[in-house]
Protein backbone atom coordinates (compact mmCIF):
# COMPACT_ATOMS: atom_id res chain seq x y z
CA UNK A 1 0.00 0.00 0.00
CA UNK A 2 1.40 3.21 -0.85
CA UNK A 3 0.55 6.66 1.15
CA UNK A 4 0.00 9.25 -0.66
CA UNK A 5 -1.46 11.79 1.24
CA UNK A 6 -1.72 11.59 5.14
CA UNK A 7 -2.59 14.47 7.55
CA UNK A 8 -4.26 13.65 10.44
CA UNK A 9 -4.92 17.40 11.64
CA UNK A 10 -6.88 17.69 7.94
CA UNK A 11 -8.45 14.60 8.76
CA UNK A 12 -7.71 13.30 5.25
CA UNK A 13 -5.79 10.11 4.05
CA UNK A 14 -5.24 8.54 0.53
CA UNK A 15 -3.15 5.35 -0.73
CA UNK A 16 -2.87 3.33 -3.62
CA UNK A 17 -3.14 -0.53 -2.83
CA UNK A 18 -3.84 -3.39 -5.03
CA UNK A 19 -4.30 -7.46 -3.68
CA UNK A 20 -6.23 -5.79 -0.31
CA UNK A 21 -8.37 -7.88 1.31
CA UNK A 22 -9.70 -6.66 4.99
CA UNK A 23 -12.30 -8.20 7.53
CA UNK A 24 -15.08 -6.44 8.21
CA UNK A 25 -14.95 -2.72 9.87
CA UNK A 26 -16.39 0.68 10.46
CA UNK A 27 -14.53 4.23 11.03
CA UNK A 28 -15.65 8.06 12.16
CA UNK A 29 -14.45 8.79 7.79
CA UNK A 30 -16.10 8.66 4.89
CA UNK A 31 -14.18 6.03 2.39
CA UNK A 32 -14.29 6.37 -1.28
CA UNK A 33 -12.71 3.39 -3.40
CA UNK A 34 -11.76 3.63 -7.27
CA UNK A 35 -10.46 1.23 -9.23
CA UNK A 36 -7.71 2.47 -11.96
CA UNK A 37 -8.36 -0.69 -13.81
CA UNK A 38 -10.86 -3.76 -13.53
CA UNK A 39 -12.79 -3.87 -10.35
CA UNK A 40 -13.15 -4.36 -6.48
CA UNK A 41 -15.78 -6.49 -4.49
CA UNK A 42 -17.31 -4.54 -1.53
CA UNK A 43 -19.44 -5.78 1.00
CA UNK A 44 -22.02 -4.30 3.46
CA UNK A 45 -23.16 -5.50 6.67
CA UNK A 46 -25.11 -7.93 5.19
CA UNK A 47 -22.08 -9.30 4.31
CA UNK A 48 -23.20 -9.85 0.12
CA UNK A 49 -20.09 -8.78 -1.40
CA UNK A 50 -20.67 -7.14 -5.34
CA UNK A 51 -18.66 -5.72 -7.64
CA UNK A 52 -18.00 -2.64 -8.51
CA UNK A 53 -15.26 0.02 -10.18
CA UNK A 54 -16.33 3.06 -7.86
CA UNK A 55 -17.80 3.13 -4.18
CA UNK A 56 -18.45 5.46 -1.34
CA UNK A 57 -18.90 4.36 2.02
CA UNK A 58 -20.96 6.57 4.94
CA UNK A 59 -18.85 7.10 8.16
CA UNK A 60 -19.44 4.71 10.49
CA UNK A 61 -20.63 2.07 8.33
CA UNK A 62 -19.45 -1.74 8.62
CA UNK A 63 -17.83 -2.84 5.32
CA UNK A 64 -14.94 -5.17 3.96
CA UNK A 65 -12.92 -5.44 0.68
CA UNK A 66 -11.19 -7.58 -1.23
CA UNK A 67 -9.67 -5.98 -4.14
CA UNK A 68 -8.02 -8.91 -6.33
CA UNK A 69 -5.40 -7.79 -8.61
CA UNK A 70 -6.99 -4.66 -9.24
CA UNK A 71 -5.22 -1.43 -8.71
CA UNK A 72 -7.43 1.25 -6.42
CA UNK A 73 -7.27 4.74 -4.64
CA UNK A 74 -8.79 4.89 -1.21
CA UNK A 75 -9.06 8.13 0.59
CA UNK A 76 -11.05 8.33 3.87
CA UNK A 77 -11.89 11.72 4.57
CA UNK A 78 -12.77 12.31 8.73
CA UNK A 79 -16.66 12.46 8.50
CA UNK A 80 -19.54 12.44 10.57
CA UNK A 81 -23.39 11.99 9.69
CA UNK A 82 -24.01 15.69 9.46
CA UNK A 83 -21.28 16.56 7.34
CA UNK A 84 -21.47 12.39 4.52
CA UNK A 85 -24.11 14.50 2.62
CA UNK A 86 -22.22 17.72 1.90
CA UNK A 87 -19.01 15.55 1.07
CA UNK A 88 -21.55 13.51 -1.03
CA UNK A 89 -22.64 16.72 -3.12
CA UNK A 90 -18.56 17.70 -3.41
CA UNK A 91 -18.10 14.48 -5.08
CA UNK A 92 -21.22 14.75 -7.35
CA UNK A 93 -22.74 11.23 -5.88
CA UNK A 94 -26.21 11.31 -4.98
CA UNK A 95 -27.42 10.18 -1.49
CA UNK A 96 -29.44 7.48 -1.86
CA UNK A 97 -29.94 6.81 1.26
CA UNK A 98 -28.19 3.65 1.72
CA UNK A 99 -24.52 3.73 3.78
CA UNK A 100 -22.65 1.83 0.82
CA UNK A 101 -23.04 3.11 -2.85
CA UNK A 102 -21.38 1.38 -5.34
CA UNK A 103 -21.08 3.20 -8.74
CA UNK A 104 -20.88 1.56 -12.18
CA UNK A 105 -18.40 4.41 -13.27
CA UNK A 106 -14.59 5.18 -11.92
CA UNK A 107 -13.60 7.81 -13.85
CA UNK A 108 -15.61 11.47 -12.83
CA UNK A 109 -15.13 10.36 -9.12
CA UNK A 110 -11.82 10.45 -9.44
CA UNK A 111 -11.33 13.82 -10.61
CA UNK A 112 -14.00 14.85 -7.99
CA UNK A 113 -11.22 13.07 -5.28
CA UNK A 114 -8.63 15.59 -6.90
CA UNK A 115 -10.71 18.63 -6.66
CA UNK A 116 -12.19 17.67 -2.63
CA UNK A 117 -8.17 17.55 -1.95
CA UNK A 118 -7.47 21.18 -2.59
CA UNK A 119 -10.75 22.14 -1.06
CA UNK A 120 -10.71 20.43 1.91
CA UNK A 121 -11.39 23.02 4.13
CA UNK A 122 -14.97 23.28 2.55
CA UNK A 123 -16.11 20.03 4.37
CA UNK A 124 -16.20 20.79 7.64
CA UNK A 125 -20.20 22.46 7.53
CA UNK A 126 -20.87 21.46 11.45
CA UNK A 127 -23.88 23.28 12.55
CA UNK A 128 -23.61 22.36 15.96
CA UNK A 129 -20.82 24.58 17.11
CA UNK A 130 -20.04 21.90 20.56
CA UNK A 131 -19.24 19.16 18.43
CA UNK A 132 -17.26 21.01 16.33
CA UNK A 133 -15.45 22.09 19.30
CA UNK A 134 -14.98 19.03 20.28
CA UNK A 135 -13.15 17.34 17.89
CA UNK A 136 -11.14 20.10 17.57
CA UNK A 137 -10.05 19.78 21.45
CA UNK A 138 -9.71 15.63 20.73
CA UNK A 139 -7.49 16.46 17.82
CA UNK A 140 -5.18 19.09 19.77
CA UNK A 141 -5.03 16.53 22.95
CA UNK A 142 -5.24 12.94 21.73
CA UNK A 143 -1.91 12.27 22.53
CA UNK A 144 -2.44 12.87 25.96
CA UNK A 145 -3.36 9.30 27.31
CA UNK A 146 -5.18 10.72 30.60
CA UNK A 147 -7.77 12.31 28.08
CA UNK A 148 -11.09 12.13 29.69
CA UNK A 149 -14.78 12.65 29.11
CA UNK A 150 -14.90 14.89 31.79
CA UNK A 151 -12.10 16.86 29.85
CA UNK A 152 -13.84 17.20 26.98
CA UNK A 153 -17.28 17.90 28.29
CA UNK A 154 -15.62 21.46 30.68
CA UNK A 155 -14.65 22.54 27.01
CA UNK A 156 -18.25 22.58 26.06
CA UNK A 157 -19.56 23.27 29.09
CA UNK A 158 -21.96 20.42 29.54
CA UNK A 159 -22.10 17.33 31.84
CA UNK A 160 -20.45 14.40 31.32
CA UNK A 161 -23.50 12.23 30.40
CA UNK A 162 -24.95 15.43 28.10
CA UNK A 163 -21.62 15.35 26.12
CA UNK A 164 -21.89 11.31 25.65
CA UNK A 165 -25.46 11.45 24.32
CA UNK A 166 -25.28 14.74 21.92
CA UNK A 167 -21.62 13.32 20.79
CA UNK A 168 -23.37 10.15 19.65
CA UNK A 169 -26.21 11.80 18.15
CA UNK A 170 -24.46 14.18 16.37
CA UNK A 171 -21.12 12.21 15.45
CA UNK A 172 -22.80 9.11 14.88
CA UNK A 173 -19.97 7.25 16.73
CA UNK A 174 -19.33 7.05 21.04
CA UNK A 175 -16.92 9.88 21.84
CA UNK A 176 -14.80 7.49 23.13
CA UNK A 177 -14.40 5.65 19.82
CA UNK A 178 -13.33 8.86 18.14
CA UNK A 179 -11.05 9.51 20.70
CA UNK A 180 -9.69 6.17 19.72
CA UNK A 181 -10.06 7.12 15.80
CA UNK A 182 -8.53 10.35 16.47
CA UNK A 183 -5.20 7.99 18.78
CA UNK A 184 -5.26 5.80 15.63
CA UNK A 185 -4.67 8.44 12.57
CA UNK A 186 -2.33 10.44 14.55
CA UNK A 187 0.16 7.80 15.65
CA UNK A 188 0.22 6.22 11.62
CA UNK A 189 1.16 10.25 10.67
CA UNK A 190 3.56 10.28 13.56
CA UNK A 191 5.27 7.42 12.00
CA UNK A 192 4.95 8.69 8.54
CA UNK A 193 6.36 12.36 8.99
CA UNK A 194 8.73 11.26 11.86
CA UNK A 195 11.70 9.62 12.94
CA UNK A 196 9.89 6.71 14.98
CA UNK A 197 8.87 3.36 14.76
CA UNK A 198 5.40 2.04 14.87
CA UNK A 199 5.64 1.59 18.97
CA UNK A 200 6.88 4.30 19.64
CA UNK A 201 4.13 6.65 17.49
CA UNK A 202 1.71 4.08 19.16
CA UNK A 203 2.87 5.46 22.61
CA UNK A 204 3.42 9.07 21.30
CA UNK A 205 -0.64 9.17 19.98
CA UNK A 206 -2.13 7.56 24.05
CA UNK A 207 -2.01 4.22 23.38
CA UNK A 208 -0.82 1.35 26.37
CA UNK A 209 1.21 -0.30 24.10
CA UNK A 210 1.49 -2.25 20.53
CA UNK A 211 -0.75 -4.80 20.95
CA UNK A 212 -3.74 -1.93 22.18
CA UNK A 213 -2.77 -0.15 19.08
CA UNK A 214 -2.81 -2.97 17.03
CA UNK A 215 -6.48 -4.34 18.40
CA UNK A 216 -8.06 -0.86 17.32
CA UNK A 217 -6.44 -0.72 14.02
CA UNK A 218 -8.09 -3.94 13.21
CA UNK A 219 -11.43 -2.79 14.56
CA UNK A 220 -11.36 0.48 12.53
CA UNK A 221 -9.37 -0.43 8.92
CA UNK A 222 -9.69 -4.50 9.15
CA UNK A 223 -6.21 -5.27 8.97
CA UNK A 224 -3.53 -5.70 11.38
CA UNK A 225 -0.81 -2.99 11.05
CA UNK A 226 1.49 -5.21 9.46
CA UNK A 227 0.33 -4.49 5.94
CA UNK A 228 3.65 -2.33 4.75
CA UNK A 229 3.14 1.27 3.33
CA UNK A 230 5.88 2.60 1.41
CA UNK A 231 7.11 6.07 2.19
CA UNK A 232 9.24 8.80 1.24
CA UNK A 233 12.30 7.32 2.93
CA UNK A 234 11.22 3.36 1.87
CA UNK A 235 10.58 2.46 5.47
CA UNK A 236 7.56 0.54 5.85
CA UNK A 237 5.22 -0.13 8.90
CA UNK A 238 5.64 -3.51 10.99
CA UNK A 239 3.99 -4.43 13.72
CA UNK A 240 2.03 -7.51 15.62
Amino acid sequence: MDVTLFDSQAGVYRFLASGLQTGFHAHPALEIIVARQGSFLIAPANGLYRPAKAAVIKSNAKHALEMGQSQCEIMLLDSVPETDTALLGLLGVADTGEDLICLPEAQALSRALDELVTGAGARYQIRDERILKSLHYIRANCGNAGLTLSQVADQMHLSPSRVTHLFKEKAGVSLQQYIIWTRLTYAVDQFIHQPMNLTEAALAAGFYDSAHFSKHFKALLGLKPSLPYTRKNSRIVQAG
